[in-house]
């Protein structure tokens, strides 16, 4: 995808849980642990799709939800997959955080580190050409006479 139908609200059914995993994840609250996916079915037709059901300090499977209807926001994961991230969580979890748009103001952030050290760099190298240039231009050092081949 062109990544036009991510961050917007959705909503899907899950006939089926076919599998739970977890992975590294944040709650409403900004704290770390997991989010719990499940690999719903959704009919016989297509791949399924992926739920983020809600979050936990556990990594262990929850066990009390078995699919329904689910409502929340489409975003991406980590490797690059469509998920659905549910707005009400799978008893026993936690909301997980709402999927965020990435911000531009990192992005800017880190090219203007990039352009600066790029500007330190040239200034160095320009210092030390220059200072060769004033070695090459003096003239060069008296030589001690005792020290004279005979």
């Amino acid at each position: 995808g062109d990544g036009s139908l991510l961050y917007r609200r959705a909503a899907g059914f899950c006939l089926e849980v076919v599998g739970w995993r977890a992975v590294a994840g944040r709650n409403r609250a900004g704290a770390t642990g997991w989010s719990h996916i499940a690999s719903c079915r959704t009919g016989a037709e297509g791949p399924g799709m992926q739920v983020d059901m809600g979050w936990s300090n556990s990594g262990a499977a929850p066990a009390g939800w078995r699919g329904g209807e689910v409502a929340g926001i489409i975003a991406p994961d980590r490797k690059h997959e469509i998920r659905l991230v549910a707005a009400s969580p799978a008893p026993g979890l936690q909301p997980s955080a709402p999927p965020q748009p990435p911000s531009m103001g990192n992005h800017l952030f880190y090219a203007i580190q990039w352009f600066f050290f790029a500007a330190a760099a040239a200034i160095i190298y320009l210092l030390v050409l220059r200072k060769r240039q004033k070695d090459a231009n003096l003239p060069p050092p008296p030589q001690d006479p005792k020290s004279r081949d005979p």
